[in-house]
């Protein structure tokens, strides 16, 4: 509680003594530590800005000014990930910048002829000049072995080039062998590409690129795509073509491979839920990866920005986006994702190229795209014989490509592997027993296991099997006895193979100017698109075409007047097919047709007529046909006014729409209107979305269930844009129809409160708060399935620097409500070394069962530690809560008074460093309970997840060169939600310490803990790992060090362990542990001779309890009971200016335990 009390005051404190100011709140992002050296952001780190919680501040430097975080901790000890904040400036300190090379300063004691062009010295021509070429990067190759693991080799390239290959080239490459299974996070407006491998070469008129690469296409009308390659892309452009000297011909041709398969999928806002909405693949893949950068995502039409500070974030892994409370998400509003995704069911190439002619008055161009799967080279399906013969007879049925998911292999222990059995159940239908052969029934007996199986959920009801329990390697399935003859199960043993596809598309186009002010613009497409290329059947329909002309001109009228007008007509035959979009995101819906298909051929054809005066007010009517055979014929009639004027600015657009056809007939009526009126200081604001749909079933001609009406309006009251404090307070209402027999009623109505207030004027802080309380009442409970619900959010921002940046904060708050997903976690065998985890077989039945993986600790366990933890995702979700707070503290009272005297000088030798953050999810709370950061003692049976992090550092004397020391209280805590229940890990410590230089060469540190360290599971599969460790140690380290280059440190440890087992017993449970290590480690450092660092430890460990059990392990810390030795020794020297080499060995005795020994060496050139 005082530790609560001290946050909110210095939160509150902060807040009366500072103004505001204008900044975006930095707000955590998750970096791996996948090396020594990470570098965080490409241009310079502001000092003071940085803050990072998951590591000690002696166990990393930080390189400001190359944006660099240099880790020191070995990385058996630090953990896989940390949350970092910082702020940067526009450009890299490390960077030259210069106008001109200073090479071209004359020698000034020579004489020059001004008139003689000497120029430079001529340079030998060369294909590759590296001297003119900045290089930047490492190439390592490494072999570790040892008596306890297999020989395992690494390697990693990582180069980057960037500089002039001679006069007229320039290249630019990053090169990487390093295969990262990862994607950046989606949490910002702007990604770094971490597996982008490529190499160019250009001048001011070509550019050649090898490697990865992305085409962005949004020239032209018909064909649209954004892709991300491997392969090779060349650009050129020819200037002055014939003798028009504004002409030009641009040139492109790519051949590659295809990274990624096109998306789109439209999801209905739920009520009070920000996420995460999970998207899914064309062919309906319920799990996919998104390619990072790829997506867009619409709302109610409009086009979002992702990143925290904005409208949405998006894990790629998991392809799951989350709205933030900047945007709340109801029940009405209209989401369209559109994106790419990893498919790797065949290898699939792309071949794109198109020539573009251009000049003042004209622009001609033809385009080709062909992207094809190779049917003969299947990734991650192996198709049989079988499957290919299915595949071959289904013509274009794709949902007909259903195949046995069952096959024969040889027995592994790290598979899921079943048993063909017969078993014999009871029909009651039948009044007799029924055989039911081949069942398949688990197994991991290696005389038996020879089945490998694919199960997929085929609906409730129509499969035989259930899923009965998670492994280590994934999960089991278990057959159940049908019931009068229906099946009781939702999954089965078989397959949906995916068909190879090959999309072709070929467009011409051309714009001419046939004077000022009229243009005339044309274009052609030819799409071929077979969606099973292993079979000729049903191939009568690959071919489609579609052409669009367009005339649009423009009237001068008196003064600034003048008139607008255009003319066009769209024609899709029936059997084109599109390689993304290029219809606007709301096509559909404005034309009513929405979930409808469309078989026939279509036309559009529309006219627009409407006068505008200057950028000031613009007036258009429209009007549009669209038919498409029998089945839909629609007139549509559009007005719409723009206005930007100093006294008054918005919008206002309407369409009448009436469609006849064999799909759909109704009258179809929309308009919004956004208008903001300048009083004085402030802005009137007045917006309002109206739709009323009517539509009738094509058969009976009685009112549709789809039809509906609303109406939603918002009033508002704000300062204008320009003012750096601002508010904006408003009040808005929805009310819905829906049809009730013959007519439409109401049926829910909804209001909304909101607030916002930046304060952004002052230089020492800036505030941003966002607050959104909406109320949904049920009018008629008869017409809808809704429920009574009032939602709140609310998101504040603020950062503050008062007292000459004696005291530093930034506070990040965010409330809402949304879903949490339900997961499973398998462990998959990797390379020794690669992994995190070993497996330990507990209760010695040969089975890798989940709770028999531990976190490697020792050295020669994280050598030959080779098994992977990963989370799958499912498709069950629970409603949650949302509570996110990160606040950091800095508080450094020396900045004001280290040179005052008495009580403000000894005040200066102290400092603190705070920070905390934590996203919890929770079934409903007491109003404060759901809003309070620091609420820790939620009940189990409410709390669904959270990850916690709580850190205060309180220094003294924490840069006296002689004596200072520190109090570190620590606070971790997380909670995952499994599909067989949850799994939680908790750490809390209270560790003091004191740094002593006794002497010029003698120094001792000590350091103490004491603190609990909890597991607590209600899954029965991890049962084992209920435990509740209490431990107390003190550690002195005694170092001498007679010259900088050599140090010896003795160092002892005393640890006492008891197990409590349950939160509420008091009392030490059967697990007891009192380790004693005496240490002993020796430092050479010579620039001439290399690092030698070399360690022995000797620990004995009484300890009372199983060993061989997860409780032991962790209080063991990989260790046996009695007496164990460890020792290491690693050398690094650097042969030359750029080699490095690098060498270990680990070795292990314990009781009962052969000695474990594992070396490596590693060679390392630096660029």
């Amino acid at each position: 509680m005082k530790v609560r009390l001290l946050v909110l005051f210095w939160v509150l404190f902060i807040g009366i003594c500072s103004s505001s100011e204008a900044q975006v709140t930095d707000v955590p992002k998750q970096v791996l530590l996948s090396s020594d050296t990470i570098q965080l952001d490409t241009n310079s780190i502001i000092p003071g800005t940085f803050a990072l919680v998951g590591l000690d501040s002696n166990d990393y430097i930080v390189d400001f000014a190359k944006g660099l975080l240099v880790l020191i901790e070995p990385s058996s000890n630090r953990p896989k990930s940390v949350d970092v904040t910082y702020q940067t400036f526009p450009f890299n300190f490390t960077r030259p910048f210069k106008h001109k090379e200073t090479s071209l300063i004359g020698d000034p004691q020579r004489v020059y002829n001004p008139f003689k062009s000497t120029g430079g010295k001529s340079k030998t021509s060369k294909v590759l000049d590296l001297g003119e070429i900045e290089k930047r990067g490492s190439i390592s190759r490494g072999i570790s072995v040892g008596n306890n693991q297999n020989l395992s080799i690494n390697s990693s390239l990582n180069l980057q080039l960037a500089g002039q290959l001679n006069e007229r080239f320039t290249i630019a490459a990053a090169i990487a062998d390093q295969n990262i299974p990862i994607q950046p996070e989606g949490n910002t407006q702007q990604l770094q590409d971490f597996d982008q491998v490529y190499i160019q070469v250009y001048d001011d008129d070509n550019r050649l690129t090898a490697g990865d690469f992305q085409i962005v296409r949004k020239q032209g009308y018909f064909m649209q795509f954004n892709k991300r390659l491997q392969g090779g892309r060349i650009e050129s452009q020819l200037n002055s073509v014939g003798k028009d000297s504004t002409a030009s011909v641009k040139l492109e041709a790519s051949g590659a491979v295809s990274r990624g398969k096109f998306a789109r999928k439209t999801i209905q806002g739920i009520e009070g839920n920000q996420g995460p909405y999970r998207l899914t693949g064309a062919d309906g893949e319920p799990f996919i990866v998104v390619l990072s950068g790829t997506e867009r995502v619409y709302l109610d039409g409009r086009l979002l920005v992702r990143g925290q500070e904005h409208d949405y974030v998006i894990n790629y892994n998991t392809s799951e986006i989350t709205f933030t409370a900047k945007l709340p998400i109801t029940k009405d509003r209209r989401i369209v994702a559109e994106y790419q995704y990893s498919d790797r069911n065949y290898a699939r190439s792309l071949v794109y190229g198109s020539a573009e002619y251009e000049s003042e008055n004209a622009v001609a161009g033809v385009s080709i795209y062909s992207e094809q799967d190779a049917k003969n080279q299947p990734l991650q399906q192996e198709l049989t014989s079988e499957q290919k013969h299915i595949l071959r007879t289904i013509g274009d049925d794709v949902n007909a490509a259903i195949a046995p998911g069952t096959d024969s292999i040889p027995f592994s222990e790290n598979q899921i592997l079943y048993n063909r059995k017969d078993s014999l159940y009871y029909d009651q239908a039948l009044g007799d027993s029924v055989l039911a052969k081949d069942v398949l029934v688990y197994s991991s007996d290696p005389k038996t296991a020879f089945v490998q199986a694919t199960f997929s959920n085929v609906g409730e009801g129509m499969g035989d099997y259930i899923f009965s329990r998670q492994l280590a390697f994934g999960r089991v399935y278990e057959w159940v006895a049908p019931v009068n003859g229906v099946p009781q199960g939702s999954f089965a043993p078989v397959v949906k193979l995916v068909t190879p596809k090959q999309r072709q598309m070929i467009v011409a186009h051309g714009e001419m100017k046939i004077n000022d002010r009229l243009t005339i613009q044309g274009e052609w497409a030819g799409s071929s698109n077979d969606v099973n290329t292993f079979s000729s059947v049903d191939g009568s329909d690959d071919l489609g075409m579609a052409a669009k002309i367009r005339l649009k001109g423009e009237q001068p009228l008196s003064g600034k007047w003048k008139a607008l007008a255009s003319a066009d007509y769209e024609f899709l035959q029936r059997n084109f097919q599109q390689i993304e979009r290029f219809r606007t995101v709301e096509f559909d819906r404005d034309w009513n047709i929405r979930d409808l298909t469309v078989n026939d051929n279509q036309n559009v054809l529309g006219a627009l007529l409407g006068i505008s005066r200057e950028k000031e007010l613009e007036l258009a009517y429209g009007i549009k046909s669209f038919t498409a055979g029998s089945s839909f014929g629609g007139i549509q009639n559009l007005a719409t006014i723009k206005a930007n004027h100093k006294r008054v600015r918005g919008n206002f657009a309407a369409s009448q729409t009436q469609q006849e056809g064999d799909l759909v007939q109704s009258k179809y009526y929309q308009h919004n209107n956004l208008w903001r009126l300048p009083i004085w200081n402030l802005e009137l604001g007045f917006k309002d979305d109206f739709e009323e749909n009517k539509r009738f079933d094509p058969i009976t001609d009685t009112l549709s269930s789809l039809a509906f009406k609303f109406w939603e309006w918002q009033a508002s009251i704000s300062t204008p844009d320009s003012f750096r404090n601002g508010f904006e307070l408003s009040y808005a209402e929805r009310t819905d129809w829906l049809k009730n027999r013959a007519r439409l009623d109401k049926a829910t109505f909804a209001r909304i409160y909101g607030f916002e207030v930046a304060l952004n004027k002052s230089s020492n802080s800036a505030l941003l708060l966002k607050t959104n309380y909406r109320t949904l009442d049920i009018l008629n409970e008869k017409l809808t399935a809704q429920q009574v619900e009032n939602t709140l959010l609310s998101r504040i921002e603020y950062r503050a620097r008062v007292f000459k940046s004696a005291i530093t904060s930034s506070t990040f708050y965010e409330i809402g409500s949304g879903l949490e997903n339900r997961r499973e976690y398998i462990y998959i065998e990797t390379t020794p070394g690669q992994g995190t985890h070993i497996h330990i077989d507990y209760n010695g039945n040969g089975d890798k069962e989940l709770d028999e993986f531990e976190l490697a600790v020792q050295a020669d366990q994280v050598a030959s530690a080779n098994y992977l933890k990963v989370f799958v995702p499912t498709s069950d979700y629970v409603k949650v809560f949302r509570n996110q707070f990160t606040q950091s503290l800095y508080l450094r009272p020396a900045t004001i008074w280290r040179k005052e005297t008495g009580f403000l000088k000894f005040l200066s030798y102290f400092s603190d460093q705070f920070s905390y953050s934590a996203d919890r999810k929770t079934f409903e709370l007491p109003l404060l309970e759901q809003f309070n950061p620091f609420q820790f003692d939620v009940a189990d049976t409410l709390l669904q997840s959270i990850n916690s992090n709580l850190r205060n550092i309180f220094y003294f004397n924490q840069s006296h060169p002689v004596f200072g020391a520190d109090l570190t209280i620590q606070r971790l805590e997380s909670r995952n939600l499994l599909t067989s229940g949850f799994e939680s890990r908790s750490t809390e410590k209270m560790s003091p310490g004191i740094r002593w230089n006794l002497s010029s060469v003698l120094s001792l540190n000590v350091r103490g803990e004491q603190g609990w360290n909890t597991s607590t599971s209600d899954a029965g599969l991890l049962a084992s790992r209920n435990f509740r460790i209490y431990y107390r140690s003190i550690e002195p380290r005694f170092s001498l060090q007679p010259t900088p280059k050599w140090r010896i440190t003795l160092l002892y440890e005393y640890k006492e362990q008891d197990n409590r087992k349950f939160i509420s017993d008091a009392n030490p449970g059967d697990e007891q542990a009192i380790t004693q290590r005496g240490g002993l480690e020796f430092t050479l450092s010579s620039p001439e001779k290399g690092n030698l660092l070399a360690s022995i430890n000797l620990v004995d460990i009484a300890y009372s309890g199983k060993a061989d059990s997860p409780v032991g392990f962790t209080m063991l810390d990989g260790l046996q009971p009695g007496t164990n030795t460890t020792w290491g020794v690693s050398y690094q020297r650097t042969l030359a200016s750029n080699l490095q080499i690098n060498l270990n060995y680990n070795g292990r005795r314990s009781p009962g335990l052969k000695v474990i020994h594992t070396g490596g060496i590693e060679a390392r050139a630096f660029f």
